[in-house]
Parts: structure tokens; C-alpha cells; sequence
């Protein structure tokens, strides 16, 4: 074994190529030509040099997980938190480890005695794997301008406001952050990475920015997590700005308390702004003044210009004159350039606060107060970040306002709900959990002030991972109760009266969300909190697609009374025994399901209208007919003149709504033969584009089945059209000359 020690940084003499390292799993690259030398290596990390390391030894895959090492390969020992890397030195070696890259005074001379390995000491492998991830990507943030935001709440909405303001500016940005990483590529089109972490881990963070910089973006725009600082995700990144949004409790399962929490964050205005660097930083209420005190005298310790903003008096950007409705806030900006108004389509108080820091780090950033005001009217919000989801013009009166957002911690799930009922309404729904194996001192916390602010809290599953889901919605409940909140039962849902309030407990987060829009009525809203742009849930079952947007997209376009009403122009009867609809419209009485709205169509030879009572037997909650039962129904009755008319009504009504949702391929196939065929294949086809897969919605292709393709089966092929589809092939057959047209 050779053992070499030392480690700073250096800039020169690296000969390999940046574009041949790929990063095939999380902490390792492989490269897919020569690779790196080990002198490269050695003089990067200021290894004293040695006859032994020569240019002709290359490292072609360097690694951090132990299970991934090949022949030849470099083996970074990451010390952590619940591992420690230095524990599977043997296993690597044993796979063929080349180059072992390890801290210094750690015991190892029984595990490499009899080895070949080549050992390289240093006094922090997550430092020296920041410098190797930065070297052998050649440095690619050198000639970007790095914007760097920080805090516990408002980063993505931030990071997403910045963006746009930039955009506006005439300015090419890429974006690092929760949502996705995303940059404009010299064609135009804009590529996004998933984001497995907020701040990704050294080699991808590295191999993205060489990426940004080859495609010519100029300006990088990062979400800096307390994680991604204390594990030194950034290795060695300096950035030209860098602004704070907040601190209030979070992450308090990794970090000891507050303090440890706060000293994180620091570290980026401490150890990572440039010598010209600027810092903005944004004052909330008293408690969290505090912190951005403390960090505003870091910055001017340190020499760095500050740029406040918030509620703090003196300010250099501050809110004046603001007001709200559930679409939209107005506020003027009081700037050092002047007073400037914006109409924003975001809506809460803390939006504004987000606008305010958006505000001070583009004007930090060197664009005009003009311009940022024009970009921030026209600039939409981050996903799942009060997320207004849209319902179809022709609803509003009778549809709740629903908003879907990330807010997955005390402070920020109470200043949603603030805003929130500060905004006109009647009722507000609050549709919320708690994470599993996280901080578990927080679930009661946001269980009382979701009970303190919500007329109705229904508790529901986050992503439970490896817990019990009873276990952690008891823990919520035992805060809730603490409100003065009263658990119900669904029953009292639909019978409660406005302002009535209480809490239930319904697990299964799909029904929870759908439960809570079905009983919620015009003037209400609906806050579903937690997950906001996640698509996945975890449970001890594994991981599965689930997109709280999407799911209160589909509440939203289910049937109702009054939907189907509008869309017929029938006459309500009978709406004593109001309960939830299915959604399914249905025309054959021997399958109705629970809830099933049942069209009661009349032919030649038959009369549907004869199988009422079966229905309704059978658990149907809604009927449209012709002409009244003879007996009086328990369910809700609409009545219309021609069923098959509002059959083909309510098909295109569907198609109509669905527009507010998405805007589906639809392709329509006609002719004499041939059709069935082509439309086969041509689902087929679309079948490749939005496949099966488990992080999509299922069956997102909807096409004719059987020969459902008259002035019957076409109405009801098109009737299952849903917010989740990306493609409708329909079929079109015709008996006489018009049909189609």
C-alpha cells in the first residue's frame, strides 16, 4: 500500500474531459473515456506528489458507495450521520478498489496491510469529494453569476419569482432546487432533472452546472438546504449573492435544536459568498427577526453589503398599501429607487414577504425596479405553493376555492392558514398529516393550530414511510384535541351547518382529499397541506405516484347536482338525500354501482325508465329521466325531455371543463372499415408516449372500448375524460348522413 496525505485545492493541470464523466447513481461518476490520473487527483487535493503516482494510473469510476466499486475504482469514505463509510473499506477492497480516499488517524492497517491499494489522507473526505466533483466537472460556476437562497419557508417560491424576473429581463437562468433542476438548452427547449434532494449531492450538483454552463446560462439560481451546507453538498461554491427568507422549526430529527439548525444556514453568508459578494436579507415577525438579525451582522462583520426587506422598520424594501382577494394581491413596493405597484396572481400574507425577497435579490441582482415590477405582475407562483387549482368559469358559484401547498411544518402550516382566513370565505377545510421518521415533537404542534384555525381538519396520511399511519395521525390528534376540535364522523359531514366545527380522521389521503372538496360548498376553502408538488406517497408498502393537485383536480370535476343540472338544463327534483356522487354516468341498470348517476335512456323495444326502482335498489345516487317514478324517489331526480340529448350534452359539458384541467391529444377515426384497427394501433402508439409507469398517473390514454362509437357509445367513451388523461382516441361511427357533423 502507498499512503500519501494533505488536502486544498488546486486549480490546474487537469487534462481529462468534463463531458465523458456521467453520473450513473447518487455519489459516484463513471467515466466513458480515459478518466481522471491519479496525479490530477493527487495535485487537487495538494497531495505531495510521489514516483509512485504517475500519469499513466487512471481512475475511470469514483464512488462513495461501497457497493458500487469496480475494478480500478477510487473509494471516497464518507463519515455520516447514521453510516460511516470508513466501515466498508474491506468490501471495497475486496471489489477491486484501486484508490482509497480516506480520513487521516482512522485505524486501517489490518484491513489494507496485504493490499495493493493506493491510500490517499485527507482531513475531510466530504470537503476533498466537493473539490474532486468541481475539478473533474472543470470548475463549471467560474463564469456564472451564483445566487444562492436560503431559509425554512418561501425558497422555491423565491427561486421560481427570481426566474421569471430574470426571464423578463432578457437573461438566460438555470434553476437547482426542490421542484426540479431546470435550465434552457440552445435549442429552446427547456430540460428538468426530478430533484432527489433540494441541494443535490456533489457530483450531480457539478455535472448540472457544467451542463448550464455549456448550454449558456448565466445566471444560476439555487435552493441552499441546511443539509446541503452542514454535509457540504457545495463543496467548495462561492456565490456572487445570497439570500434569506426565514427560520422556524424543521429538520429538528437531523439538527440538535435551533441553534444548530440556524448555524447551518449561516454557514452560506459565513464560508460561501464571494469577497464581492451581496447578501439580502428578509425580516418576518419578532421571533424570526432574530435570526435574520444575527445574520445580517455576520454579513456586515464580514464586509458584505446587505440589502433588507420585510417588515422591519427601515427596511430598504418594504409592502405598503396591500391588499387581497382569493385571486389575487395588489401592494406597492417602497424601494430605494422609489414606490412601485404590482398585481400579483399569488395571494397570503406570506406571498408577499416572498415577493418582497424576490424584489430585494433582483434590484441586488442589477435590474430596474420597472422591470421587476412588470415581471413580478406577470410572474406565476412555484407548484404546490398556494397552488389555486382552477375550476371550469361556469362552477365557481357552487365549486370551493382549493389551494394545495407544501406547508409541512408548524410555522409554515400556520402562516397558510392565517393568510388564508384572513381571505373572504365561509367554511375553510383543512386537509393535512405529518411525515414519518421525522420530527415527530412537531405533529402535535400542527395538529392544535390546524384546530385552532380550521373550521374542519381532516387528518390524513403524509408519507407515513416506515411508521405506523395510526400512530402518527393519534400523535396529530392529540394537539388537535388541545384546540378545543371535536372528532366526527363522514355522517356529520353532511349534515353539519356552516360554522359547525370538528375534525376527523380519514388515512387514506385519496379519500380524505376527495371528502373534504365534496362537502365543502361555494364560499368555502380547501387547504390541502404537506406535500404540494411531491407525486409520490411512502408508506412502509414502498413508494407509489400520488399528486395532491391532481387528486383535487379530480374532486373538483366529479358530478354534482348542480354540474349535471347545468350541463342537461333539466329540473332538479327531490334533493332531500343528497349524497356524494361517483362521477360514473351509467345507462345500463344491471351495473350500477354505489353512488352511480343512472340515464334512463328509451328505444324501440325498451325503456329504461321500467328499471328505476332496480337502480336505485342497487345504491345509484342520482337519476336523470324523461319523465317522474311513479313512486316517490329517495334520491335525487333530474329531469330532462331527451335523455339521449343530454347524454350527448353531458359529454361535451365534460370536455368542455376538462379544458381548465388539460389539454389532451384527441384524435377522432372515422370511415367504413378500418376503424377499430386504427384506432388500436394508434392508442398503441400513444401508449409508448404516457406508458404504465410508477411515477405517472395510470391509464392516462382513454380510447373507445368495444364499439361504443354511435350517438350512444361515443357520448360515453368521452364521458370518463379526466384531468389525468394526455390522450383521447375516440371512434365514430355514423348510420345516417349528420350524425357526426
Amino acid at each position: 500500500m502507498l499512503i500519501v496525505a494533505g488536502c486544498k485545492m488546486s486549480e490546474t493541470g487537469h487534462n481529462h474531459i468534463a463531458g465523458e464523466w456521467a453520473c450513473k447513481k447518487p455519489g459516484t461518476v463513471v467515466s466513458s473515456g480515459q478518466g481522471i490520473s491519479l496525479a490530477d487527483i493527487t495535485q487537487s487535493l495538494n497531495i505531495s506528489s510521489s514516483s509512485a503516482l504517475s500519469n499513466s494510473c487512471f481512475i475511470n469510476k469514483i464512488t462513495e458507495d461501497s457497493r458500487e466499486v469496480t475494478s480500478g475504482s477510487l473509494f471516497i469514505a464518507l463519515s455520516g450521520s447514521r453510516q460511516d463509510g470508513h466501515d466498508f473499506i474491506e468490501q471495497a477492497i475486496e471489489s477491486g478498489c484501486a484508490v482509497l480516499l480516506v480520513e487521516k488517524d482512522r485505524p486501517l492497517a489490518e484491513i489494507v496491510s496485504d493490499s495493493p491499494v493506493c491510500i490517499l489522507q485527507v482531513t475531510d473526505t466530504r470537503k476533498a469529494l466537493g473539490i474532486l466533483a468541481e475539478m473533474i466537472f472543470q470548475f463549471p460556476a467560474k463564469n456564472m453569476t451564483m445566487v444562492a437562497v436560503t431559509g425554512t419557508n418561501g425558497k422555491t417560491t423565491v427561486t421560481y419569482l427570481f426566474e421569471s424576473v430574470l426571464r423578463h429581463a432578457g437573461r438566460n437562468p438555470g434553476v437547482l432546487g426542490t421542484v426540479n433542476y431546470r435550465y434552457q438548452l440552445p435549442t429552446g427547449k427547456m430540460r428538468k432533472i426530478p430533484s432527489p434532494f433540494t441541494t443535490p449531492e456533489p457530483f450531480l450538483l457539478q455535472k448540472i452546472l457544467r451542463e448550464m454552463a455549456d448550454s449558456g446560462v448565466e445566471t444560476v439560481i439555487m435552493e441552499v438546504s441546511s443539509h446541503g451546507l452542514e454535509q457540504n453538498r457545495i463543496g467548495n461554491l462561492l456565490f456572487d449573492l445570497a439570500a434569506f427568507t426565514n427560520l422556524s422549526r424543521d429538520h429538528l430529527d437531523y439538527h440538535s435544536d435551533m441553534e444548530d439548525y440556524y448555524s447551518a444556514k449561516a454557514l452560506l453568508f459565513s464560508a460561501h459568498l464571494k469577497d464581492t459578494g451581496k447578501a439580502v436579507v428578509t425580516y418576518g415577525d419578532d421571533d424570526s427577526s432574530i435570526w435574520s438579525e444575527r445574520l445580517h451582522d455576520i454579513c456586515t462583520d464580514n464586509g458584505y453589503p446587505v440589502l433588507s426587506c420585510g417588515r422591519r422598520k427601515n427596511c430598504d424594501v418594504s409592502a405598503v398599501n396591500v391588499s387581497g382577494t382569493l385571486r389575487q394581491t395588489e401592494i406597492t413596493f417602497q424601494t430605494p429607487e422609489g414606490s412601485c405597484p404590482v398585481c400579483s396572481t399569488l395571494v397570503g400574507d406570506f406571498n408577499v414577504e416572498n415577493l418582497q425577497t424576490t424584489f430585494a435579490i433582483a434590484l441586488a441582482s442589477g435590474v430596474s425596479s420597472s422591470t421587476i415590477c412588470k415581471a413580478l405582475s406577470q410572474a406565476g407562483g412555484a407548484p404546490g405553493r398556494m397552488q389555486r387549482i382552477r375550476i371550469c368559469s361556469s362552477e365557481h358559484h357552487f365549486r370551493p376555492t382549493v389551494f394545495v401547498d407544501f406547508a409541512h411544518t408548524p410555522d409554515a402550516l400556520e402562516q397558510v392558514l392565517k393568510t388564508i382566513k384572513m381571505l373572504p370565505h365561509r367554511n375553510l377545510f383543512c386537509v393535512f398529516g405529518c411525515g414519518g421518521d421525522r420530527d415527530v415533537g412537531k405533529r402535535p404542534l400542527m395538529g392544535e393550530i390546524a384546530g385552532r384555525y380550521a373550521d374542519v381538519a381532516i387528518l390524513t396520511d403524509d408519507n407515513p414511510r416506515s411508521e405506523d399511519s395510526q400512530a402518527i395521525l393519534s400523535s396529530v390528534a392529540e394537539g388537535i384535541k388541545k384546540s378545543g376540535q371535536i372528532q366526527q364522523n363522514n355522517d356529520w359531514l353532511q349534515s353539519r351547518k356552516s360554522g359547525n366545527s370538528g375534525y376527523l380522521l380519514i388515512a387514506d389521503r385519496h379519500r380524505a382529499i376527495h371528502t373534504g372538496i365534496a362537502a365543502a360548498g361555494c364560499d368555502d376553502i380547501v387547504l390541502i397541506a404537506g406535500k404540494g408538488h411531491e407525486n409520490y406517497q411512502i408508506s412502509n408498502s414502498g413508494r407509489k405516484f400520488f399528486d395532491d393537485s391532481l387528486e383535487a383536480a379530480e374532486a373538483l370535476s366529479n358530478w354534482t347536482l348542480e354540474s349535471l343540472t347545468l350541463a342537461t338544463g333539466g329540473q332538479l327534483i327531490n334533493n332531500s338525500a343528497y349524497n356524494e356522487l361517483s362521477g360514473s354516468i351509467n345507462t345500463d341498470s344491471r351495473t350500477i354501482q354505489p353512488n352511480d348517476i343512472f340515464l334512463a335512456l328509451k328505444g324501440e323495444i325498451f325503456d329504461a325508465h321500467d328499471y328505476v326502482k332496480q337502480v336505485i335498489g342497487a345504491g345509484a345516487g342520482c337519476l336523470i329521466l324523461e319523465r317522474e317514478p311513479e313512486f316517490p324517489p329517495s334520491i335525487p331526480v333530474i329531469l330532462v325531455k331527451n335523455t339521449e340529448q343530454a347524454l350527448g350534452d353531458l359529454a361535451s359539458y365534460r370536455r368542455s371543463c376538462m379544458k381548465i384541467f388539460t389539454t389532451p391529444v384527441v384524435a377522432a377515426i372515422t370511415g367504413s372499415s378500418g376503424k377499430t384497427t386504427v384506432k388500436e394501433m394508434c392508442a398503441s402508439i400513444f401508449s409508448e408516449q404516457w406508458p404504465e409507469v410508477s411515477d405517472a398517473a395510470p391509464e392516462r390514454v382513454l380510447k373507445t372500448e368495444g364499439n361504443f362509437n354511435n350517438l350512444i357509445g361515443l357520448p360515453l367513451s368521452l364521458l370518463p375524460i379526466s384531468p389525468k388523461h394526455q390522450a383521447v382516441i375516440l371512434e365514430m361511427g355514423m348510420n345516417r348522413p349528420g350524425e357526426i357533423a
